[in-house]
């Protein structure tokens, strides 16, 4: 979807983040979005899946399955959770072969979420594109 005005608040993420990815074709996986603390949000799944797919709709672009690589991230000590450091971020990177890693964050407020997403360079750590929007509702 083109319009700005008629994007949810992932497809404008999905749109920002994917503009500065490294190469077409870039692989890239979103973890599990986390809270403010760096703690797996009660709803960081579903975000994560949420932004998953609008990222999925984009073109030229390989999106790993969180669910099928969850198996391979525990199997080395890592999960769809891992990133708060670099450490972690290089080793998913490296393990499944990512040009770009999607992390986000989530703060709860009495109307809803505030999102705050970005894309990251494994080997170095470097933000490549940031992008935060506010979704309504419980």
């Amino acid at each position: 979807m083109n319009d700005a005005a008629f994007q949810t608040p992932m497809e404008r993420i999905a749109q920002t983040l994917t503009k500065k990815l490294p190469t077409q074709n870039s692989r890239v996986i979103v973890l599990t979005f986390t809270t403010t603390e760096g703690k797996e949000h009660k709803l960081g799944s579903l975000f994560a899946e949420k932004l998953t797919t609008d990222i999925v709709r984009r073109e030229n672009i390989i999106v790993l399955d969180r669910l099928l690589f969850s198996r391979q991230l525990q199997e080395n000590q890592l999960t769809l959770s891992s990133g708060s450091d670099l450490a972690e971020i290089r080793k998913i990177g490296e393990l499944l072969g990512l040009n770009a890693i999607v992390t986000g964050m989530i703060t709860s407020f009495n109307n809803g979420y505030g999102l705050n997403c970005r894309i990251i360079d494994p080997k170095t750590g470097f933000i490549l594109a940031a992008e935060e929007a506010f979704y309504s509702g419980e």
